[in-house]
């Protein structure tokens, strides 16, 4: 610290910054508390917020997340419809992206999903090289649960190698 003086230094104030959150890869719970508040009240304005939160997390199982399918994915739950541009936007004035969205929710958008027998957007490719995987094996088969700790463990390796061959080059 040769070249910050004790006067300059005893002028740095904790309490003059803002929350400093560092980018986590997951969004806080108070993100994500404002993406659904702006999921009802700009897009879904007298819906029910149950019905778009689980239209949200079919949009995030089916791919949503990937941002090469994000314009064609929605999800659909009791006529509420949630597109990736609609997700994309909440989540941006949340102050996130739509990743750091349903990795934030991963937990919940299994628990939903394997109550809907809704498999991840990456398990075809998942069962064709384990061919005997469970229903929950295929739910966490998601390209957002590649590093939650609650994945069934054959789910984490596939997704963890599959990870690896897409993204180590």
């Amino acid at each position: 610290m040769n070249d910050l003086s004790e006067d300059f230094l005893s002028k740095v104030d904790k309490s003059k910054t803002k929350d400093i959150e560092r980018n986590t890869g997951y969004m806080s719970q108070k993100q994500v508390d404002k993406v659904y508040d702006n999921l009802q009240t700009k897009q879904f304005p007298g819906k029910d917020p149950d019905d778009i939160k689980v239209a949200t997390f079919i949009a995030c199982q089916l791919g949503v997340t990937n941002k090469n399918a994000a314009s064609r994915v929605t999800g659909t739950y009791n006529n509420v419809t949630v597109s990736g541009m609609a997700l994309g936007t909440a989540c941006r004035e949340a102050g996130g992206t739509i990743r750091q969205f349903a990795r934030a929710e991963a937990n919940k958008i299994a628990a939903v999903c394997l109550k809907l027998e809704l498999e991840g957007d990456l398990h075809r490719q998942m069962q064709r090289q384990i061919p005997d995987a469970t229903l929950e094996e295929l739910v966490y088969c998601a390209n957002f649960q590649t590093f939650n700790p609650n994945t069934p463990s054959r789910t984490a390796e596939w997704l963890k190698e599959n990870f690896q061959e897409r993204f180590s080059s």
